[in-house]
This record gives C-alpha cells, structure tokens and sequence, in this order.
C-alpha cells in the first residue's frame, strides 16, 4: 500500500517537472534567438543618448536587419518621448552599443509628447527631475509586420540640482568696462576635491533675438570649461566686445563631469563710456597798453601802484 502510495507520488512529481521544462522550453522558442540588455544609467541622470546604451545578442547563425525603438514614461505624466533608429545590422554573437558607436544608429527620429521635455532636452541635453521607466524594443525588418524580436525595460530616477545663480553682470544692464568680471552663486555645497566645476559661454544677441534663443543658436563668443570658482574675469586674450552690442550668458554646473544644471540665460549691453578731449585754456590776446598796466595793478599787493 505505501508502495503504492509512493509510486504515484513520483509520478505526479515527474509529470510536473516535465510539464514545466516544456513550458520553459516553449517560452525560449517563441523568444528566438535574441535578447537584449539596457545599461544602468549615472546616478540622477538620463540623457537621450542613455537610451542606446544596450548589449544585443544573436544566437543565430545569420545577420539580421534590426531596428530599436523606445519609449521614456514619467510617472505622473505618461509616456513623454518616443524614439526610433534607423535600420541597422545585428550579426551572429554580442554586439555592444555605446555613445563611441552610436552613430550606426542615425538618423533617429525623436517625438515630443510632452513638449516641456523637448525644452530642457535642448537646453540642458538633460530630462528633468522626476521617475522613469525606458523600455527598448528591438524589431526586425524583414518581416512587413516588423516583430518583435526582444525589448528590456529600466527604472532611472532624475534629481538635478538646481542651476547656478548669476549675479553680475545684472540682467539688461550695461557694462562698460571692456574686463568685466562675471561671479555667480553655486547651486550647492562646492567640493574641495574640485568635483565640481562649471562652464561660462557667452554670446552675441543678433538683431531681434531674444536671450534665450541667442544662447540656444548662436556660436559662442567665449566659452570656458574647468572653472573651479564662481567667478571669472573676461580675459584681455579674448575676443574684444563690441560698442553697442547686445550679449547674452549662462553658467553650467558640472559634478565629475556630469552635467548636474544651467542657470538662466541674462544679457547685457557693452557701451564704454565716451572719450572726450579736455578742454583747452582759453588764451587771451592783449593788445593794449593801458589794458596791460590795469591788470598789472590788479595782481600788485599795493593796490596805489
């Protein structure tokens, strides 16, 4: 009886191994032979770039024409930007996708659903602070319904913080000496270790620009990287400001080179002041004789003289 009892027992034990290994196996076989691994991105950071850094594999034997698209979801706002590479090819074994190799991936075509994205995207090259979840789906292009071949999804955590705070030159003033001297405030604790560094660019405002769009288009006047302080004098080496020109700045913060924030975009206006000639004495010709002893007189102690 207990014989009995145990040979049904491991039949029933048997019968469910085997039931999952064929349910494994058929998971593997409508998986096929590709598979897809996203990389973590730096802490508080996602850039757009950061959505192409993924490990592909092929187990098979031949190369494919494969395609990526993704999507970046913030928590309270829903998917916020798609994004989709050209066609490019997969080959047999490991193929590692880095911003040194990204460019098989152009062009890649970007959406906007929430256009304050696109904004601090430009901007900062940065998403703002808040929670997001990046899915990646790599698809193939033989096929006319363009499978899916493989996807992998990641949560990032974005906490900027906030930008420098520019304090001279003041927003629309003018500045009239040709070295003036630009000093902001840190967006926090500066480290001693020089961790933290920033970037001043400035640029010239053309025609109707406005501040913002001048330092958004425009090529810089004069930009310098590595600055461990907060603040630096226009160097006498650099290009010249011009009389009546309208210029516009902004500070970047950098923390081991990460970008970590902007402060905001201020202008103003370089007019030195005018140079005027001293005036001149005045010279008095003196022509006659009794005008000559009258003011000989005027100038004598004794007043009868």
């Amino acid at each position: 009886m207990h014989r009995r009892m145990f040979t049904r027992s491991y039949l029933r034990s048997t019968l469910a191994v085997c039931a999952l290994l064929a349910l494994s196996l058929g998971t593997l076989q409508a998986q096929g032979p590709f598979a897809m691994r996203l990389r973590q991105p730096p802490p508080n950071m996602l850039r757009l770039s950061d959505l192409w850094e993924v490990d592909l594999f092929n187990q098979g034997r031949t190369t494919v024409q494969v395609y990526m698209t993704a999507v970046v979801e913030q928590g309270t706002e829903g998917t916020v930007v798609t994004s989709t590479t050209t066609t490019f090819s997969l080959p047999p074994g490991t193929k590692t996708i880095t911003a040194s190799n990204a460019s098989q991936l152009s062009p890649v075509s970007t959406q906007y659903v929430v256009s304050r994205y696109r904004d601090a995207l430009r901007k900062t090259s940065q998403f703002p602070s808040g929670s997001y979840t990046v899915s990646v789906t790599l698809r193939a292009t033989a096929a006319a319904a363009a499978p899916e071949l493989a996807r992998d999804a990641i949560d990032q955590r974005v906490e900027l913080a906030s930008g420098p705070i520019l304090i001279t030159p003041t927003n629309e003033s003018t500045v009239e000496m040709p070295l003036p001297v630009f000093t902001w405030a840190s967006p926090g604790p500066m480290s001693v270790d020089g961790s933290t560094t920033f970037t001043l660019k400035i640029v010239e405002i053309l025609a109707r620009q406005s501040a913002d769009a001048a330092m958004l288009r425009n090529r810089s006047w004069y930009q310098q990287e590595k600055v461990y302080t907060t603040n630096l004098q226009f160097p006498v080496s650099a290009r010249a400001f011009q009389t009546g020109k309208r210029y516009a700045w902004t500070v970047y913060a950098y923390n081991f080179d990460v970008l970590v924030g902007q402060s905001e975009v201020w202008e103003f206006t370089y007019q030195p002041p005018s140079m005027k000639r001293p005036a001149l004495p005045k010279v008095i010709t003196v022509t006659s004789t009794s005008l000559i002893d009258e003011l000989l007189r005027s100038c004598s102690d004794d007043p009868k003289k």
